[in-house]
C-alpha cells in the first residue's frame, strides 16, 4: 500500500485488480467506511473503486452506499459468514452492478460476484453458498435468469 494518500492503491488477487485513490486525510487500508443509518448497517465508498479482470472492468463511484453481505444474523457465527470479510469486495461490486442493471443484467452481475469471491480467495463452499443466495433472491424477486 502506498503511504501517500494521493497515490492510487492497487490490490491484486490473481487476475482481479481493485484500484482506488483515497482523498487527502483518509487513512484506511480500503476505500470503504462503515456507518449506521436508521439502525441499519451500511458501507460507503470513500473513493471511486475500479474492478478489472481480463476483458471486463467497471468503476464504483465515490459515495456509493451498499449494505455489504446480506447474511442473516443467525449465520454470523459460522466461520466465513460474518457480515465483514474479504467477501466485502464482491458484495460492493455486486450491489453496484445490481443498481446499474441497464449495464449489467442480473445473471452477469451474479456471475461476476462469484468470480470476485473466488478471486479474493473466499472459501469455495462459502462462495458457492453466497452465489446460490443471490441467485435464489433473484428468482424469488422475479428477476429470473434472463434479466
Amino acid at each position: 500500500m502506498p503511504s501517500d494518500p494521493h497515490e492510487k492503491h492497487r490490490l491484486t488477487f490473481g487476475p482481479l485488480a481493485i484500484e482506488f485513490a483515497l482523498p487527502p486525510g483518509i487513512e484506511t487500508p480500503i476505500g470503504v467506511d462503515y456507518r449506521r443509518l436508521s439502525g441499519r448497517r451500511i458501507f460507503v465508498t470513500l473513493a471511486a473503486i475500479t474492478f478489472t479482470r481480463g476483458d471486463w472492468s467497471f468503476a464504483v463511484d465515490a459515495g456509493f452506499h451498499f449494505d455489504g453481505a446480506s447474511i442473516p444474523r443467525l449465520f454470523w457465527c459460522v466461520p466465513g459468514f460474518a457480515p465483514l470479510g474479504v467477501h466485502l469486495w464482491a458484495t460492493l461490486g455486486h450491489d453496484w452492478m445490481c443498481e446499474h442493471r441497464a449495464n449489467f443484467p442480473r445473471p452477469e452481475a451474479d456471475a461476476r460476484f462469484v468470480t470476485i469471491l473466488q478471486d479474493t480467495h473466499v472459501e469455495l463452499r462459502h462462495a458457492q453458498w453466497m452465489y446460490l443466495a443471490v441467485r435464489g433472491y433473484a428468482w424469488w424477486a422475479g428477476m429470473g435468469i434472463a434479466t
